[in-house]
C-alpha cells in the first residue's frame, strides 16, 4: 500500500462570504459574467453539499471551512487499500470551526471558546449529490479498515485546534455548529437502527476525539419503548387537571393567527432553552428556517401524518407551552417540549403529550421514542416506566487549548 498523507485546504469565512456575494451578483447581472471570487463559492459548494446553506450561514458568523483529502506521500495519486491493484477514491473529511456565541457581556474576552461542527466524511472525487446521498442512507461516514478514517480526523482535528488556538481561543467543543439550534452531537453506540433526526455516527471520530486530548461533556440519549396506550393513561390524569384549570390544547393550524402562534413558540424556545449547554439566542426568521425546518411536516409514506404541534393554551389565551413531534416509520417521536416558565408548576409539561399520543393510540400506533434527552433531564419520565426496544447514546467532546501556537 503506498504511503498515506493528507492534502489540507481552509476557506476562511471571508473568502466564503464573499465569494457567495460574488456568486449572487453574477446571477443577477446582465451578461452574467463571475469574479474569481465567485467561482470559489462553486468550489465550497462541491464540497459543502446539501449543507451550503449551514455553511454559509456559519461563515457570515465568523466560522472557516477546513477539508482534509488522503493522497500518496510520493506523487499526491489516492492511496491503495490492501488487496487493491488500482488506487481507491480518496476519503475527504471537512468541518466549521468557529467562535462560540458570547452569552453575555460580562464574559470575559480571555475565555473565548471555538467550536467544530458541520462535520462529514465522503468516499470518492465528488462531495455534493453523491456523498450526501451516502449520508442519508446510512447515517454515518465510510468505513475503513486501515485506519484512514481515524487518520483523516486526526488531521482534521489538529488544523481545528491550530486555528482556534490562533485565534486566542481557549477550548474547543465539538461536534457544534455555532449553537444548539443548529446540528450537534456524536452519536456512540453499535445498535444498528438509524434516523434521519438523530446525530451522524461518523467511523474513526470518537477515538480522535480522545486522541487529540478531548474530554467527555455531555451524554444524551434517544430510547424507543413500547407501550403507548400505557403511556397515554399515565399521563391522562394531569391533562384532566389542566383542563380543569382552564387550560385548552389545540394544533398550530387551528390558530387563527398562525404567524403569531410561532412568533410565541420562538419566545417560548428562547428563555425555556437558556439555560441548556451551548444556547445562544437566536432570530425568529433563523428560527423557523433552520429549527422547525429539521422536523419533517410530512412523511405520508411511512406514517398516517407527519409533523404534529401541540400547543397548551392558558385561561387567558396565551400560549404557555408545546410538544413537537412526528411519526416516522409507525412510531411517535416526542421532539421538543417547553412550557412557559411563568405556567411551570402545573403539570403541563405531562399534560401536553397526551393530545398528541392518545391520537397515535387512536391510529393503532404501540411504539414511541422520546428523542436526544440530555442525561439528568426532566424528560426522561418520558420513558421511565416502559418497555424499552432501544436505546441510541451521543455525545459531546471538549479540548482545553494552550494558548502559545
Amino acid at each position: 500500500m503506498l504511503p498515506r498523507t493528507f492534502s489540507t485546504k481552509i476557506y476562511t469565512s471571508d473568502e466564503i462570504c464573499h465569494s457567495y456575494d460574488a456568486r449572487q451578483q453574477a446571477l443577477t447581472s446582465p451578461d452574467g459574467s463571475l469574479s474569481p471570487s465567485g467561482r470559489l463559492w462553486d468550489e465550497v459548494l462541491e464540497v459543502a453539499g446539501d449543507e451550503a446553506t449551514l455553511i454559509h450561514y456559519l461563515a457570515m458568523h465568523g466560522a472557516h471551512l477546513i477539508t482534509v483529502e488522503s493522497c500518496a506521500a510520493d506523487n499526491g495519486i489516492p492511496w491503495l487499500s490492501p488487496g487493491q491493484a488500482t488506487p481507491a477514491p480518496p476519503l475527504r473529511a471537512r468541518g466549521m470551526v468557529g467562535p462560540l456565541p458570547r452569552q453575555n457581556s460580562s464574559e470575559s474576552p480571555e475565555s473565548q471558546g471555538w467550536y467544530l461542527g458541520a462535520l462529514h466524511v465522503s468516499c470518492g472525487s465528488g462531495h455534493g449529490n453523491q456523498a450526501e446521498s451516502s449520508a442519508k442512507t446510512s447515517h454515518e461516514g465510510p468505513r475503513s479498515d486501515d485506519g484512514g478514517t481515524l487518520a483523516l480526523w486526526q488531521t482534521l482535528l489538529e488544523q481545528a485546534k491550530h486555528l482556534a488556538q490562533a485565534a486566542g481561543g481557549t477550548q474547543l467543543v465539538s461536534p457544534l455548529s455555532l449553537s444548539s439550534w443548529f446540528p450537534y452531537r456524536l452519536r456512540l453506540d453499535d445498535e444498528p437502527l438509524a434516523y434521519p433526526w438523530e446525530p451522524q455516527r461518523l467511523e474513526g471520530l470518537d477515538k480522535a476525539y480522545e486522541a487529540a486530548g478531548f474530554l467527555s461533556l455531555e451524554c444524551y440519549r434517544s430510547v424507543g419503548s413500547s407501550g403507548l396506550q400505557a403511556f397515554a393513561q399515565r399521563i391522562r390524569k394531569p391533562y384532566e387537571e389542566a383542563r380543569g384549570k382552564g387550560f385548552t390544547f389545540s394544533s398550530l393550524a387551528a390558530m387563527p393567527d398562525q404567524a403569531k402562534a410561532l412568533r410565541r413558540l420562538w419566545e417560548i424556545c428562547q428563555d425555556a432553552f437558556r439555560k441548556s449547554p451551548y444556547f445562544a439566542p437566536i432570530s425568529f426568521e433563523d428560527f423557523v428556517a433552520f429549527y422547525l425546518a429539521k422536523i419533517p411536516s410530512k412523511d405520508s409514506s411511512s406514517a398516517p401524518w407527519g409533523r404534529r404541534e401541540t400547543l397548551c393554551i392558558s385561561p387567558s389565551g396565551e400560549i404557555a407551552g408545546f410538544i413537537l413531534g412526528y411519526c416516522v416509520e409507525k412510531e411517535l417521536v416526542f421532539k421538543s417540549m417547553a412550557i412557559d416558565r411563568p405556567f411551570q408548576g402545573h403539570r403541563l409539561g405531562d399534560a401536553v403529550l397526551y393530545p398528541m399520543a392518545a391520537e397515535a393510540v387512536g391510529l393503532g400506533i404501540d411504539n414511541y421514542v422520546s428523542a436526544l434527552v440530555l442525561s439528568g433531564n426532566k424528560s426522561e419520565f418520558v420513558f421511565r416506566n416502559s418497555t424499552t426496544r432501544w436505546e441510541h447514546r451521543y455525545g459531546m467532546f471538549g479540548c482545553e487549548l494552550n494558548q502559545r501556537v
